[in-house]
């Protein structure tokens, strides 16, 4: 049985931190930073060795900032991605709703429940910059997802 919710997450790290304390291991898959500076990761969730779930998230980072200041040159660019690097902030904040793919439904009353909270205070003017300098956003996730699908009928 493999059933797929669509989830409102607002901190991507906090919700791969509370599914760890439900005593799974979670391992990051593919991941890849699109044209926009907006990333895809994908992470499979695993208790007692068996894989229960994969999730597909599209979403900004800390390094999204450093779009926002519109650096002047390649260069300035470069300075301001070092200096959020070596910077103590982290976080990550879906662009869209996550995808969960279950292959069973031991997480079921951990979803229909969850609730979070934007890593940052800024989150939504950062997320509503993204959004309309990019109107095809949603798009992204959904081929990503319809591709994990196709590979898991094949298997």
């Amino acid at each position: 049985m493999i059933k797929i919710y669509s989830l409102s997450v607002k901190n991507l790290s906090g919700f791969i931190d509370r599914l760890k304390t439900l005593g799974f291991t979670i391992e990051e898959g593919p991941h890849v930073v699109l044209e926009d500076n907006s990333e895809v990761s994908v992470f499979k969730g695993y208790r007692n060795n068996e894989l229960e779930f994969i999730i597909v998230s599209h979403y900004l980072t800390q390094y999204y900032k450093a779009v926002l200041e519109n650096p002047g040159s390649d260069e300035e660019y470069l300075e301001k991605l070092l200096a959020l690097k070596y910077s103590s902030e982290r976080w990550s904040i879906p662009v869209s709703p996550i995808y969960f793919i279950a292959f069973n439904t031991s997480v079921e009353e951990f979803l229909s429940s969850f609730k979070d909270d934007y890593p940052v205070e800024n989150a939504e003017e950062i997320l509503s910059k993204y959004k309309s300098a990019n109107p095809n956003y949603q798009r992204i996730v959904e081929a990503v997802v319809g591709r994990i699908i196709d590979g898991l009928s094949e298997g």
